[in-house]
């Protein structure tokens, strides 16, 4: 409102200050003009009217210098004597005597029909030929010549010329032209006209015009025009002077007085009333817009403020904070806009940081790492190292220990890469156990040295008795003409070279210490699984297994329930009965062990025979639902072993242990649909019987 305020006032008196100005301006100009044009107009007609006199005293002049040159005597004698010679010295004499008896006479000759120059008051001209001259044609055509011509030196002169007649023809016959008279007559005169300047101040200026083939001659001593013709616009449309113009009729040539001055000459001292009017108007909207300023400025500024507010809000700067001083309303609005603001603030500082974070590990996340392949493709980054890590036996401890532990383990490898690097390094998880680090500015070497720091790091950081292990790999972008792209691409190659060669080693320190920590976890269930892993081998002898088969059961018999090292302790040992989720979770544990081992070579068997060792045999157990011959043979054997292991022996479940009589007629009842009848048999007669 304010703004809108100010600024209709500020237009309304501008325009009226260039409205005011411009009338004024419009007005006086016209006027000025008017009045400087009159003064012109009269100036040119006084100095036409005493050029026109001037020139018209020449020309009688002139007339008087033919009637002398034109007596019969002279030309007829000129004619008819035989001494030309003479007859030519006795013409110049009186040319001579003509031209000193005329004021302000250059010259003065006569110039036969042949157009050849008879006698002239200078001696160099005498005997040449001027049939080509401008006043020789007209005089031939008994026309009357004048006209401004210039000398070698620039200097103007004014020339007349007529025809000569014969004089001794009788009045009744026609008269024939025998000879033309050509006159120069000096310039002084006109020039003390056309120079007087009186009242036309510093850029006045008279000009004489002689107008030919719409071209014009000027004749200024200041302006010193030359012989070369001028443009008609160039002297009479000149938008920065005021002028006038005035005709002179000479003898039938149009002639003319220009009288000019510069505009900017006569306008200057209105120049200044001006600027003075337009400085006092200025002043005049200063002073009313201050006036305005202040008057509103208390009452608008708590509603400026807020809309300066809600302008950054919409902007998204929230971090702009709206002080109000005054009380009421507005306060109360200001200091609600203010904790919103704040609290917005908050939850978008939130929502940026986890964009671009890794929940899981707090470093950056694939949105960041494709944020910093473009920032980091720039030269001022060269050499840019890129590495490439993945984690060893990820998979292993998921499977083992569960995916919290997996987790631990990440945040583990996580915090070790910060530690080591350095904060220019920019470290990102790619996702599941893949992480990146961009080294600006550091070598291949460097970043090897690092990478061997942290393997170094990373092997004295246990998580579940587990070493961490991560194979790198590492390539370097040099120029801005390498792609970034390959760059990572090499990396890759190496790191999945490195990885075939130390991933093996590590899976079998990660299987070994999972076997170390599910035997070592509970001394019951250590006892089991020996238990049952000898009566596994006892198995293997009487069913004469070959040694390799009955280490591999033995294996299997002791590792039977390894899976359950994914499962919490908490369900493993609760007294009450299971709940549905978490009796689904104790069925999984043939599949969990299974998953643990099935990737190592050595134990793939041993993993099968896990796999199905809860497996009944009429298929109605778990997980495959397999039965009879289809239960690996290794499988059914565990299952008694185990099941009779827990009867005798007190149970989270069931405090009390069943008796050995009481076991044995439990594996005989379920004979046949939960256990192979043959081998129930075995190892009651054979195996029971021995101990």
């Amino acid at each position: 409102m304010k703004k809108k305020m100010v600024i209709l006032y500020i237009v309304t008196m501008m325009i009226i200050l260039i409205l005011v100005i411009f009338v004024m301006q419009t007005m006086g100009f016209n006027i000025i003009k008017q009045q400087t044009t009159m003064r012109l107009a009269a100036l040119a007609s006084s100095k036409a009217t005493q050029v026109s006199s001037l020139v018209e005293q020449d020309f009688e002049r002139v007339s008087l210098i033919a009637s002398r040159t034109q007596m019969r005597d002279s030309l007829m004698e000129y004619e008819a004597t035989e001494d030309p010679e003479a007859s030519r010295n006795r013409m110049k004499d009186i040319i001579k005597d003509a031209a000193a008896s005329v004021d302000a006479v250059r010259m003065v000759e006569i110039v036969t029909l042949e157009g050849v120059v008879a006698a002239s008051t200078d001696e160099s001209r005498t005997g040449r030929g001027v049939h080509q001259d401008p006043f020789f044609r007209y005089g031939q055509k008994s026309t009357y010549l004048s006209d401004f011509f210039w000398d070698p030196q620039q200097n103007p002169y004014y020339t007349l010329s007529m025809p000569l007649y014969d004089t001794a023809a009788e009045k009744e016959e026609a008269q024939h032209i025998i000879g033309v008279l050509r006159v120069e007559i000096s310039l002084e005169r006109m020039m003390s006209i056309l120079g007087d300047y009186t009242g036309l101040g510093n850029t006045g200026e008279i000009i004489l015009l002689s107008r030919d083939n719409n071209q014009m001659i000027c004749l200024n001593p200041l302006r010193q025009c030359g012989n070369k013709p001028l443009q008609i616009s160039v002297l009479l449309e000149d938008e920065d002077v005021f002028d006038a113009y005035h005709s002179v009729n000479l003898d039938g040539r149009q002639w003319g007085i220009l009288v000019k001055i510069d505009t900017a000459e006569v306008m200057a001292p209105y120049q200044v009333m001006y600027r003075y009017l337009s400085a006092f108007m200025i002043g005049l909207v200063i002073l009313g817009s201050f006036i305005i300023l202040v008057g509103i400025r208390y009452s608008f500024q708590g509603i400026e403020k807020l809309l300066e507010g809600a302008v950054q809000f919409g902007k998204g700067n929230l971090a702009h904070s709206i002080e109000v001083k005054e009380k009421g309303e507005i306060r109360k609005l200001a200091d609600s806009y203010n904790e919103m603001a704040g609290k917005l603030k908050a939850i978008k500082d939130r929502i940026e940081n986890l964009s671009f974070t890794d929940q899981l590990t707090g470093i950056g996340n694939r949105r960041l790492y494709e944020e910093e392949l473009i920032r980091m493709d720039a030269p001022r980054h060269m050499p840019l190292t890129i590495v490439m890590g993945d984690v060893n036996g990820l998979k292993l401890v998921n499977d083992a220990f569960g995916h919290h532990m997996g987790d631990q383990l990440l945040r583990r490898v996580a915090d070790v890469m910060v530690k080591m690097c350095h904060k220019q390094h920019e470290i990102c998880r790619l996702g599941g156990d893949e992480f990146v680090i961009f080294m600006p500015r550091t070598s291949t070497g460097e970043a090897e040295k690092q990478i061997q720091s942290m393997k170094e790091n990373l092997s004295e950081v246990k998580v579940a008795g587990i070493e961490l292990s991560v194979s790198f790999g590492a390539a370097t972008k040099s120029s801005s003409k390498e792609s970034i792209q390959e760059t990572i691409r090499q990396a890759e190659e190496i790191m999945y070279g490195r990885k075939l060669m130390e991933s093996k080693t590590m899976r079998d320190k990660t299987i070994e210490t999972i076997i170390t920590t599910f035997l070592n976890a509970n001394e019951s269930e250590n006892r089991h699984a020996h238990q049952v892993s000898k009566w596994c081998c006892r198995f293997g002898t009487i069913m004469k297994f070959s040694q390799e088969r009955t280490e591999k059961l033995v294996d299997a018999g002791l590792l039977h329930d390894l899976g359950k090292i994914a499962i919490e302790s908490r369900t493993l040992n609760k007294a009450e009965p299971l709940t549905e989720k978490e009796w689904l979770e104790i069925k999984r544990h043939p599949e969990n062990g299974y998953r643990i081992l099935g990737g190592i070579n050595q134990y793939k068997e041993v993993a099968e025979c896990i796999l199905s060792h809860h497996e009944n045999f009429d298929g109605s157990g778990y997980p495959r639902r397999l039965k009879r011959e289809e239960i690996p043979v290794e499988s059914r054997v565990i299952a008694i072993a185990e099941s009779y292991d827990a009867m005798v022996h007190p149970q989270p479940y069931r405090k009390e242990a069943m008796t050995k009589e009481e076991a044995v007629e439990e594996l005989r009842t379920k004979a046949g649909t939960q256990f192979d009848p043959e081998l129930v048999d075995l190892f009651v007669e054979k195996i029971l019987t021995e101990e």
